[in-house]
């Protein structure tokens, strides 16, 4: 299967998600994870097309997602986990439309848990903290800061965290301790 996905695109996700399905069976853990950052700087100073790109990317593609993945996830025990940010539930200066759209996520983790809890599927957003990433080195104007994770290990966390995962963290934010 590609790696390669434009998650606004609904048509290709539901059919890419199919393929996975057949071949691999119902979803156990889905991560939307696709994200843009957008220029770093004050809201007033962010044009229209950037904005309205980072919530497309951000915000639909999550949306999409969730809407193609949900009848797949395995139930009782699938799990939805969309990545969010610090920045989604605490609002800092010059993070604009990135701000926002993981604000937005944030709802979408507790929406999907308000509809599908009852069927035992678990939903949360996640904070993952500092990842050595492109991203996060963009987000911090050229410096990677001290203690970020390597990519690798963010996902070790991940399936540790998920594994500890139950009911009662339906639609909360969870965080890498």
């Amino acid at each position: 299967m590609s790696a390669c996905l434009d998650v606004r695109d609904a048509h290709a996700l539901g059919a890419w998600l199919d393929v996975g399905v057949r071949r691999f069976g119902p979803v156990d853990l889905a991560v939307s994870n696709a994200a843009i950052l957008g220029t770093r700087g004050p809201l007033v100073g962010a044009s229209a097309d950037e904005a309205g790109d980072v919530i497309a990317t951000n915000v639909t593609g999550a949306l999409l997602f969730a809407r193609a993945v949900l009848p797949h996830l395995r139930r009782p025990g699938g799990v939805l986990m969309n990545v969010s940010s610090y920045v989604g539930r605490h609002a800092l200066p010059e993070y604009g439309a990135y701000s926002v759209s993981k604000f937005a996520v944030e709802g979408l983790a507790r929406l999907v848990a308000a509809e599908h809890g009852s069927e035992g599927i678990i939903s949360v957003a996640l904070d993952p903290g500092m990842i050595a990433t492109e991203m996060l080195t963009a987000a911090m104007r050229g410096a990677t800061p001290d203690g970020a994770r390597s990519p690798e290990a963010a996902a070790a966390a991940l399936l540790d965290l998920v594994g500890g995962l139950r009911a009662t963290d339906n639609g909360t934010s969870v965080s890498f301790s």
